[in-house]
């Protein structure tokens, strides 16, 4: 071995030594530091706290909703006031349910909707019908009567329907089935529309109704 390649060899193990023996030097948790860097994760800010809100609600609200028997015996009301069975409305095919209370947000009812109505490109939807209560007949009226949707809507006269969801500030989706339980339940997001065209998309093949997207 020549003595430039020996110097070279040289200097090589001295930088290795020195490097271990600085790293031994540390403290444990600088060696961590060192070893393994976390990288850096943008803040989500709003998504991060609606996360954080839905896992709070699930084990308490969405958990128990889930599978609970309805009244078949629930009476709801049209806009223009005339009384009908939910019985009747569901009949024998699983029906998806939008609920909503008079104090939840109607921007997000709104997003739901429109999410709806591009998925499905229908004039009529009878596989989807909206709940929400009747805090007057006034107010239930004017909330309901300039809303064009391909689905109807109907007012719960002074009940619910008996989930611990409801009248949480929250709307939220289900599938009601023949023999009335409650299933598949969703809770949009306006601020994450992407989860709930998946949600909506898995429901409408589930109910036999075509997707566009």
């Amino acid at each position: 071995m020549n003595k430039d390649n020996l110097l070279n060899l040289t200097l090589t193990l001295l930088m290795a030594t020195t490097t271990t023996l600085v790293f031994l030097l540390m403290k444990p948790k600088a060696r961590l530091e060192q070893v393994i860097v976390a990288p850096k994760v943008a803040d989500d800010g709003p998504i991060v706290k609606l996360k954080s809100a839905f896992y709070n609600l699930y084990p308490t609200l969405v958990i128990p909703s889930d599978n609970k028997l309805v009244s078949n015996k629930t009476l709801v009301k049209t806009p223009e006031g005339q009384a009908r069975s939910l019985k009747e409305l569901v009949g024998d095919q699983p029906k998806l349910i939008l609920r909503y209370s008079h104090i939840d947000c109607e921007v997000c009812v709104d997003s739901v909707v429109s999410q709806i109505n591009r998925i499905t490109k229908r004039d009529q939807l009878p596989e989807v019908l909206i709940l929400t209560d009747i805090y007057t007949e006034r107010d239930f009226l004017i909330k309901t009567r300039n809303k064009k949707y391909a689905f109807a809507t109907y007012g719960l006269p002074g009940t619910n329907l008996g989930l611990p969801l409801e009248n949480k500030n929250l709307p939220f989706l289900f599938v009601l089935t023949p023999d009335f339980k409650a299933t598949k339940i969703f809770v949009p997001f306006k601020e994450v529309p992407y989860q709930t065209t998946e949600y909506l998309k898995e429901i409408f093949r589930y109910l036999n109704v075509p997707v566009y997207e």
